[in-house]
């Protein structure tokens, strides 16, 4: 499993339910605090969690993160991945 994939385990989830409306970086890389990861920021803009990456990534790890981060955020309506201004994918759950 690549570090992309990885990452979820890092993402500072907001705790308190009023939070959860409120916009919010759950991941910063940029910082190189964590290894590999100095490429990605992560943020939530209620309902859509905004990945962006400074670096390219295979597009099969940047969606099983994608995945992953749904499963987190029942209120996720997508998730969007980007690099530069270019927008690689949005995944939205099914059942919506």
């Amino acid at each position: 499993m690549s570090i992309l994939c990885q990452l979820v385990d890092h993402l500072k989830l907001p705790i308190a339910p009023e939070s959860i409306t409120q916009a919010q970086r759950l991941f910063h890389g940029r910082g190189y605090a964590y290894d590999d990861l100095h490429h990605v920021t992560i943020d939530w803009l209620s309902p859509v969690v905004l990945i962006t990456l400074f670096a390219p990534e295979p597009l099969s790890d940047i969606e099983v993160l994608a995945d992953k981060v749904l499963t987190l955020f029942p209120s996720c309506k997508s998730v969007m991945s980007y690099r530069g201004r270019l927008v690689s994918f949005v995944v939205s759950p099914s059942n919506n």
